[in-house]
């Protein structure tokens, strides 16, 4: 379907930027005369670990904060408290997130070539794959792309799922009022989710058939929709011998 160029093969033709790159960056500055601007050690684990962040003049912020952390495994909002931290002390810094892997991408058709990059921004990485897709209109490539670099960044970031959202919003009602946040993933009917979603709404939005229809005409701009009824009730039918009739 495309070519990623082999990997660390044919070095000339891909860059690998990643937590290996981080950790290679921090130990070159070690070595030098360049001053440390900001240092500070965590306790992790009830004391367990220590993870010293030494950041030096010249030095992303997020990069060296992530590179201290990850491997210990601190989350991701721990890290952004950190890194709020070192943004009071007025370190420098010209970017808000850690830059965790880059990769150039070439189709084998050469009908596109570009850069995929994951930053430690609190994205899902199904989600900012299937968003690089949809922004370089080569969505027919997903599936393949995830399938070769979602191994290598669930390595650098939990992964909570495999599927990308499809659809996302914040959902207010006529009045203005809050409702929450509807999410649909691949895979999943846009009406099955919606009246999920319309039937925990705890506050009044009228007649509530009507929202959901409303709604669900609003994603169908968006993605595709097979159907306008919603299942009520699925089970599967096993044979006596434990054979799934459908």
């Amino acid at each position: 379907q495309f070519a990623l160029i082999q990997t660390m093969m044919h070095i000339l033709h891909i860059a690998w930027i990643g937590l290996a790159s981080l950790h290679h960056a921090s130990a070159t500055a070690e070595v030098g005369p360049v001053p440390v601007i900001f240092q500070k050690s965590i306790s992790i684990d009830g004391g367990k670990w220590v993870a010293n962040i030494a950041i030096r003049e010249g030095q992303e912020p997020a990069d060296a904060i992530f590179s201290a952390l990850q491997p210990y495994g601190v989350d991701y909002n721990a890290r952004r408290t950190v890194f709020d931290e070192v943004k009071k002390a007025g370190v420098p810094h010209s970017r808000e997130f850690a830059q965790v892997f880059s990769q150039h991408i070439v189709l084998e058709d050469s009908s596109f070539s570009g850069t995929f990059t994951l930053y430690d921004n609190g994205h899902q990485p199904i989600d900012v794959l299937y968003n690089f897709a949809k922004e370089h209109s080569i969505e027919s490539h997903f599936r393949g792309l995830a399938d070769a670099l979602l191994p290598k960044l669930c390595e650098l970031v939990p992964c909570k799922r495999k599927r990308p959202r499809i659809w996302f919003n914040e959902i207010t009602s006529d009045d203005g009022q809050q409702l929450g946040a509807l999410e649909i993933l691949e895979g999943d009917e846009a009406i099955d989710t919606v009246d999920s979603f319309v039937q925990r709404i705890l506050v009044g939005v009228g007649d509530r058939s009507v929202f959901r229809g409303n709604l669900l005409t609003v994603i169908c701009k968006s993605i595709a929709c097979s159907r306008q009824i919603p299942v009520v009730f699925r089970k599967t039918i096993k044979d006596e011998n434990g054979k799934s009739n459908g």
